[in-house]
């Protein structure tokens, strides 16, 4: 969990490729996110999304909020890719 509450993951960039993004379903806990976005700016404003970081590592986020106190979770917690 960084600073601003993103919840970074092991799942690098290249595990995932570009054209499958916006496809590919995020599971985290029990909550599950349809798309990888590119940007923050692709959803608005207090919404759960996925994306590659600068760390180019998969990131749980909310635009504008923390995704560890909206879903409650932290170190360890498992996340799922489908699609």
């Amino acid at each position: 969990v960084d600073h601003f509450g993103n919840l970074i993951t092991n799942v690098r960039s290249e595990v995932v490729p570009r054209e499958l993004r916006p496809q590919t379903r995020v599971t985290v806990g029990s909550t599950t996110i349809d798309g990888i976005s590119r940007v923050y700016s692709e959803q608005p404003a207090g919404s759960l999304m996925a994306l590659f970081g600068s760390s180019e590592r998969l990131e749980i986020a909310v635009n504008g909020g923390s995704a560890a106190e909206r879903l409650g979770l932290g170190i360890g917690a498992e996340i799922r890719l489908t699609g």
